[in-house]
């Protein structure tokens, strides 16, 4: 019994120091010594011994990181706000590929005014533990690690929000100054993977210049190159190689390349997923270190086209004005009008959406607003968007009819930009435009976009799954291009299925884990005939609770809108009558 006893007494004395500020259970920090960048020379327990001093923050930053440049601001102002409490706050960068110009220029892009450390071979982050950029420790007095993890829950991968739910550096500080318990001592933090430095393996097997620099050039850097969205650029072996475990993450967790398409469903010509053997090529390569290999075995430099794609535009409309799109916070969808000059009806050959600065714009959706009384015009349609036109989304290639097609704008119509932006953390502007080719060939069949709505949704609050449909049938017999599902915030998954009057049943798309962030269009491999009497369900399921971080307000009961707090149902479809040749119509036969 005593021997009992005396494990009892020594368990509950273990558990009651676990929530004890500065016991023995919290990771005590050995005394470490740095430099920040203006060449200041720090001791942590010479600062700790300061009367001044009752916490050291440590924040992990990285270029590139979209979190980071968000966060910034944030931090900045935090070190204003505890700087008289006596907490000092460090921003560290450990990344491998990130040069000590690179940082100063970010220090001065954001102005941080609290010191920045360029961490040499990691040995900050190794000693803290830490592994991602966004990750903040908090240390006390007596040397011991009291909160590692996120800032808060207004940022996360994808979504961002108005403000945190959620304060764990707040309320981790406030404990600390307190000398009470952190309530939450450790949490996971959002961001890219810290780009260590790898330990040499001899392998020639799979290098960057035989293997990886080729797959990088068919998937990755249409977008990751300087000047594009993509947030770090893939072009060359020092870039890449500090990226390498965060691009093994992205890509087996299918984030990357964005497409969400469930490939047992459909044929798709724009498949942006990489190969099993391209999966497997990243996988075998980071495991290996990452090697170079011999540079001689590199690929030509890809030939980017500088300009319009679609070569130069016949006539270009650009947003009246410019949009400023603040540091942080959650923009909701921007809208610009511009009215077009045409006095007749104008055929499409190609069409192109040019952002005006890509690093703030996300995607680009330009709807037509038809004149008063055209047969398309929707009067009732909330926002006056009568139909889809075009999008811009990244690595996406622009619009090109074969010859013989072509899309039609009316005359009198007005292009509408509805504009998604992501903020960078500093204060952006962007102006962005559309050109288009006019056919100069006759146009015998007319590309269609049908969006299949349902305006009448109710998503109630606090629901996990909740789905809602929308319906079309197809009056003569046609043949489908392509499908682009819309949804906001709640989105979780989205599935068109067609019925054959036949009675038989297709799939024709299924995106089970739908993105926001990520307005992709599905063009088909061959265009798929649709018999007359053929119907088109769409399938939308939303996820209104509290286990979506994306959401605005799991509370609130949802309809439908046009803003990105409200929720939409469309499917888009583009198809073309299978019998009609407009020429014919116009000779009069």
């Amino acid at each position: 019994m005593a021997r009992c006893s005396l494990s009892l007494t020594l368990l509950v004395t273990l558990i009651a120091g676990l929530a004890s500020p500065g016991h023995s259970a919290d990771r005590i920090l050995p005394d470490i010594e740095w430099e920040d960048i203006s060449g200041n020379s720090y001791h942590l327990s010479k600062l700790l011994s300061e009367g001044e001093t009752k916490s050291v923050v440590f924040a992990f930053s990285g270029i590139g990181c979209p979190l980071v440049n968000v966060y910034a601001p944030k931090l900045e102002q935090f070190s204003k706000d505890y700087s008289p409490l006596g907490v000092r706050f460090f921003w560290v960068n450990s990344n491998s590929q990130d040069t000590l110009e690179e940082l100063q220029d970010e220090v001065d892009k954001f102005g941080i005014t609290f010191p920045a450390i360029k961490d040499e071979g990691n040995k900050i982050a190794d000693l803290l533990g830490a592994e991602r950029t966004t990750e903040v420790f908090v240390v006390d007095n007596k040397k011991a690690i009291r909160y590692q993890g996120r800032i808060d829950t207004q940022y996360g991968i994808g979504w961002n929000k108005n403000e945190a739910a959620q304060e764990y550096l707040v309320d981790a500080l406030g404990a600390v100054l307190q000398n009470e318990p952190v309530r939450l001592a450790k949490t996971d933090a959002p961001g890219c993977i810290i780009g260590r430095n790898f330990l040499d393996v001899e392998s020639e097997e799979v290098t960057y210049s035989n293997q990886i620099s080729r797959v990088f050039q068919r998937n990755c850097v249409s977008c990751h190159r300087p000047g594009e969205i993509g947030p770090f650029s893939l072009l060359d072996y020092d870039s890449s190689k500090g990226w390498a475990r965060m691009v093994r993450e992205v890509v087996n967790e299918k984030r990357m390349p964005p497409w969400f398409a469930d490939p047992h469903h459909g044929t798709f010509a724009n498949d942006r997923r990489l190969s099993k053997v391209e999966l497997a090529l990243i996988n075998k390569w980071v495991e290996n270190g990452a090697p170079e290999g011999d540079p001689a075995d590199l690929p030509q430099p890809v030939k980017f086209i500088e300009g319009w794609g679609i070569g130069k535009p016949d006539v270009v409309f650009e947003m009246p004005t410019e949009c400023h799109v603040p540091s942080g916070g959650s923009l909701p969808y921007q809208y610009f009008a511009v009215k077009t000059d045409f006095e007749e009806d104008r055929w499409i050959k190609a069409a192109e959406v040019r952002a005006g600065n890509p690093s703030v714009v996300h995607h680009i959706l330009i709807f037509i607003k038809y004149p008063k009384g055209h047969p398309m015009e929707e009067p009732d349609f909330e926002g006056g968007l009568d139909g889809y036109f075009l999008s811009m989304v990244p690595g996406e290639s622009p619009s090109v009819y074969d010859d013989g097609f072509g899309k039609i704008l009316p005359a009198g119509s007005t292009l509408v930009f509805q504009m998604h932006y992501t903020p960078t953390g500093t204060v952006e502007k962007d102006r962005s435009k559309i050109g288009l080719i006019f056919a100069d060939k006759p146009v015998k069949k007319e590309m269609h976009t049908r969006g299949v709505f349902n305006r009448r949704i109710k998503i109630p609050a606090n629901t996990e799954s909740h789905l809602e449909t929308a319906k079309f049938t197809f009056e003569q017999d046609s043949y489908l291009v392509q499908l682009l599902p819309h949804m906001h915030l709640r989105g979780k998954s989205f599935t068109y299925t067609a019925t054959y009057p036949t009675g038989e049943q297709e799939i024709l798309l299924h995106v089970p884990q739908w993105d926001f962030n990520w307005q992709n269009g599905y063009r088909l491999a061959q265009p798929k005939l649709m018999p007359k009497g053929t119907k088109i369900l769409c399938e939308a399921i939303y996820d209104n609770s509290e286990k979506n971080p994306a959401n605005p307000n799991p509370n609130k009961r949802v309809r439908f809108g046009e803003q990105t707090w409200d929720e939409m149902l469309i499917g888009y479809v583009d198809y073309y009558h299978a019998d009609e040749d407009l020429t014919m119509a116009d000779s009069g036969e």
